[in-house]
């Protein structure tokens, strides 16, 4: 019984050694990795589609801010996704805190875009009412013949427009002093005249405001946080990968091993055959 203990022992062994390499030679998840990459997919479509609108309002493309509040749904949802995935998943975009700074390059972002929406938006209005009351206030001056305050209104509006074109200080304030020196206008539309002041130094307070705003939107590191992400999926993928293929070379060499003891053993067992056939014929002559 003791001779064969020995070589059945061995072959649990080595089973047992197979089945873990076997366990540890599998890949990684492909379908977790697949749905990581779909989330960082959404999260990139969704911040371009957002700088997209941003840029659009400043231009007075967008005349509405649905898109930039569906922007921002899109963007938490993406994330969402990335925290409702496995726990294995949630431990590789969470590890090193890259996830959280995301979401904190998310949070400042929104809130940046809040900012413009408001700016924006007081600036388009201003610059609607600045071109309409400019020539309407133009014309009324020239039919009072106040052709002083029809120049200067001429001029201011084509500082304006250059402002508009190329938001520089010192175009900034070449207007504040044309709006200093604006002679005043007759009590028939002097209120006119007040507005149009008021309106064109907002223009030149948040035209540049805005513009900054839209730089920071822009350059947020929300693009660069996901590309850390996707860097640290693939990064942790290929290295359970690399680490599968050590394993799987692992469990060819040890089947191989397992197949020669098998052998080994084959052969022990047909020479005891041998042995045991030529010592019954012997007995046999014998008797």
């Amino acid at each position: 019984m003791g001779a064969y203990l020995k070589p059945l022992s061995v072959v649990v062994a080595l089973l047992a050694l197979l089945t873990a390499v076997w366990w540890q030679s599998r890949g990684p998840d492909a379908a977790l990795e697949t749905r990581l990459h779909e989330a960082l997919f959404a999260f990139e479509v969704s911040d371009t589609a957002l700088n997209r609108d941003v840029l659009l309002a400043r231009a007075g493309l967008l005349r509405r801010y649905d898109s930039l509040a569906q922007g921002r749904h899109d963007l938490r949802r993406a994330l969402r996704a990335l925290r409702a995935t496995d726990a294995g998943g949630a431990e590789i975009v969470a590890s090193d805190g890259a996830l959280e700074h995301l979401e904190t390059a998310l949070a400042e972002k929104a809130a940046l875009v809040d900012y413009f929406k408001s700016d924006n938006a007081l600036l388009r209005n201003s610059l609607m009412y600045f071109n309409t009351a400019g020539q309407a206030l133009r014309g009324a001056a020239l039919a009072a013949s106040e052709t002083g305050l029809a120049a200067e209104v001429g001029v201011l509006s084509h500082a304006m427009l250059r402002y508009m074109e190329a938001p520089q200080a010192h175009v900034g304030q070449e207007i504040k002093a044309i709006l200093d020196r604006l002679p005043p206008a007759p009590a028939s539309f002097r209120a006119d005249l007040n507005l149009l002041v008021i309106h064109g130094r907002l223009i030149v307070d948040f035209l540049p405001r805005a513009d900054g705003l839209l730089r920071q939107i822009v350059d947020a590191p929300t693009a660069a946080g996901v590309r850390a992400l996707r860097d640290r999926v693939n990064g942790h993928f290929d290295r359970a990968e690399a680490r599968a293929g050590i394993f799987r070379l692992l469990l060819y060499g040890i089947a191989v091993l397992l197949l020669g003891y098998l052998i080994h053993l084959f052969a022990r067992l047909q020479l005891n055959a041998r042995n045991l056939r030529r010592a019954n014929a012997d007995l046999q002559r014998e008797m």
